[in-house]
């Protein structure tokens, strides 16, 4: 039994074992590959450097998994064609994490390389120590490629792959870009993808771009990258590189001195649209850094030319230039909204420095600034430097009090501003004819005394709107514009204060108690309530009354009950005190009647015996009575011969009838009338109906029972019908 039992624990093993899936492991010897890799095959383990040479395509299927055993790399100078799919990705990454792997490189690749949801983590460039002229030791080693400190994962070099819905994370970069590099004239398209979580050890912890190169970066989240050089922590961009940047989310990325977000860096074009730059962190720019350094004299115009159109820059920190820090720039704002940007000292929105040549804020697409806070100077905008003054022409603008603007120095910002928008959340307006124009007019102590055009236009927060409170008054404007907006605004209504209305006029607001708050319509309305009131104290009391008298008549009948109750008790304790003796008489009365022979002692005994009978049946009564009050009282009707049975009672009042001489008689149609009757409550009736018959007839009367059946009635239909006519003689 025991060896059957080990026979059957191995075969179960040994299925287990053929039943498990084994996938084949391909290695990967240094050297060139081309053709395609399957995902049957995979994993696929890297064993050196590899290279796809020119006219040769590398085709990686869906799903499939390629593993570099040591810090090897993928050099492309052909065709890399990894098309995954959203539910099969393609894989790259390191067997060891420590070491990581050098990454693929596009080194002068033939265009149409793709990479299509990938997964590429944890890749390294070289880690060599930062020296002091490390570029020159580079150039005079042979085995130095200069190109190895660049690109955490990805390195373009006159390059243009495309890039798509791919996730690179956690790689680093012993140079520049931490995820991916872009050099040299290279042109990719990256789009889709998420960037997240790299680190470059100089510059752009995302991505970093180089040498007359256009990339094109869509729809992007750029996420949590640090740069630990100087610039951009999630791109920078510098030295002719002109990226365009549209519908990116680039957030939470950091540097150690310029661009949190993005560092825009000497003579370039560059384009973001559509985009949220937010929660980025730098020393000079939390969130865009952008400066033309070209000699510290500046005799020269900027080549910088950006374009910045629909994007929102929110939230990011720095110790100048929270949001954007510019400096000899050209370039245009297009319907930006910088908000809530921080700055520990100066420009909390926007830090602008010396010349920003032909740099301005678009008219026809005006921005948004608000919110924004520096700890020193300015708020929102901030100037320095030389230059003259700059127009800026805005759609919503904010301030902490209705009199004063969040820009330093006002003279340098000659402010075109549509709207304006509160700093205090929750705030309202206050404005009386006898107010002070010196005042916020921020509440009911310190009112405006009039409206002006500007402030006819106040936005406030879009999801508290603001209300302006007018006292009781007339508000003449010798400017009327926008008057009539004032009332159809989206983000602010007027009121009157307290009780009042307000009319819009053509060059006028008129704000005046109405009718139905005068004193004669209060006393009116003080009136009805207080009858009101009345009615309703009536109405109470009497259903307090009425109330009060049901619960005492309650109370009455519960006492009266237990009253009846008290009676019908003792008249069935008496019936049952009586029942006994009368049990005793009539008992040995039966005896006697049968015993004794003669007449007349019979007659008498008879007579006893029938009394003491009538008398058990009063006391059957009242034992009847009180069932009746107690609702127990029910009908046992029975069929019986109605004339035996008046016949049987009338015998019991014939010596009565001779004692008074009273005629007694018993008159029948018939022999036999049977009915449906109760016996013993018929014979109770009948014997109180005779007793009374005979009571009030005066002797020598006549007392008459006559019984008749009706004709046209079966037996139990038939009715009984008895006379009794005392008869007077």
């Amino acid at each position: 039994m025991r060896i059957r039992v080990r026979s059957n624990t191995l075969l179960a093993i040994l299925f287990l074992i053929m039943s498990t899936p084994t996938f084949p492991q391909t290695h990967i010897p240094e050297g060139t590959v081309n053709g395609k890799w399957l995902k049957q095959n995979s994993p696929y383990f890297i064993d050196g450097e590899i290279k796809i040479p020119r006219g040769n395509k590398l085709i990686i299927e869906a799903g499939a998994k390629v593993i570099f055993t040591g810090h090897y790399k993928l050099i492309v100078n052909g065709i890399l064609e990894a098309k995954g799919t959203e539910q099969d990705s393609i894989y790259f990454f390191p067997s060891d994490t420590a070491v990581g792997w050098h990454g693929i490189r596009f080194m002068k690749a033939e265009n149409f390389s793709t990479l299509e949801y990938c997964v590429l983590r944890n890749g390294k460039t070289d880690i060599r120590p930062m020296e002091e002229g490390y570029y020159e030791k580079c150039e005079s080693d042979p085995d130095c490629d200069e190109n190895d400190f660049d690109g955490g994962v990805i390195l373009m070099n006159q390059s243009n792959p495309i890039i798509l819905r791919c996730l690179i994370t956690d790689n680093k970069s012993d140079m520049h870009g931490g995820a991916i590099a872009i050099k040299n004239h290279s042109n990719p398209r990256i789009s889709n993808c998420q960037i997240k979580y790299n680190i470059a050890r100089d510059n752009g912890g995302g991505i970093f771009c180089v040498f007359a190169s256009n990339p094109i970066i869509t729809n992007c989240l750029i996420f949590s990258n640090t740069a630990f050089g100087d610039l951009g922590g999630g791109i920078t961009s510098q030295n002719y590189c002109s990226p365009i940047i549209d519908r990116c989310v680039i957030k939470n990325n950091e540097t150690k001195y310029k661009g949190g977000g993005i560092c825009f860096y000497t003579n370039s074009k560059p384009v973001i649209k559509n985009s949220i730059i937010i929660d980025n962190k730098a020393v000079l720019g939390g969130g865009i850094y952008i400066d033309e350094f070209y000699n510290v004299f500046r005799e020269q115009p900027g080549k910088i030319d950006i374009q910045i159109t629909n994007t929102r820059i929110e939230n990011n920190s720095a110790e100048y230039g929270g949001g954007i820090w510019l400096r000899d720039a050209m370039g245009e704002l297009k319907g930006a909204t910088i908000c809530n940007n921080r700055a520990s000292i100066a420009g909390g929105g926007v830090h602008i420095e010396y010349n920003p040549f032909l740099f301005k804020f678009s008219s026809e697409n005006p921005c948004n600034i608000f919110m924004n806070f520096a700890r020193m100077m300015g708020n929102d905008l901030f100037r320095l430097g030389g230059g003259g003054a700059m127009k800026v022409s805005l759609d919503t603008f904010t301030v902490k009090y209705y009199s004063a603007l969040n820009a330093e120095p006002v003279k340098k910002f000659p402010l075109t501003i549509k709207n304006f928008k509160l700093a205090q959340v929750n705030t309202d307006l206050y404005v009386s004819p006898d107010g002070d124009d010196s005042n916020s007019g921020l509440s009911s102590s310190e009112p405006l005394k009039s409206l002006k055009i500007a402030l006819l236009r106040i936005l406030a927060d879009s999801t508290n709107p603001r209300t302006i409170f007018m006292d009781k008054g007339e508000y003449i404007f010798t400017e009327t514009n926008d008057i009539l907006l004032l009332d159809k605004h989206k983000y602010v209504s007027v009121k009157g204060a307290g009780f009042t209305e307000v009319i819009f006029g053509t060059d006028r607001i008129t704000v005046f108690t109405p009718w139905w708050i005068n004193t004669w319509a209060l006393i009116i309305y003080s009136s009805v309530v207080i009858g009101i009131i009345i009615m309703i104290v009536n109405v109470r009391t009497r259903r307090f009354r009425i109330k009060s008298e049901l619960e005492k008549k309650e109370f009455e009948a519960q006492k009266l009950h237990e009253v009846d109750e008290i009676k019908t008790r003792f008249f069935t304790n008496i019936s049952h005190e009586f029942r006994t003796p009368l049990t005793l008489i009539l008992g040995p009365a039966k005896q006697l009647l049968e015993r004794f022979k003669d007449d007349k002692a019979k007659e008498q005994l008879d007579l006893i015996h029938r009394s003491a009978k009538k008398l058990n049946r009063l006391v059957d009564e009242l034992l009847d009575i009180s069932k009746i009050e107690a609702g127990e009282m029910k009908l046992k009707a029975c069929q019986v011969n109605i004339v035996s049975v008046v016949k049987e009672m009338a015998l019991s009042f014939h010596s009565l009838a001779e004692r008074k001489r009273i005629t007694f008689k018993l008159n029948s149609d018939a022999d036999k009338i049977t009915v449906y009757i109760d016996k013993d409550k018929f014979d109770k009736i009948l014997s109180n109906v005779l007793s009374n018959a005979f009571k009030f007839t005066p002797e020598g009367g006549k007392v008459e029972v006559e019984l008749k059946a009706s004709p046209k009635s079966s037996p139990k239909e038939r009715t009984l019908k008895s006379a009794f006519s005392p008869l007077e003689r």
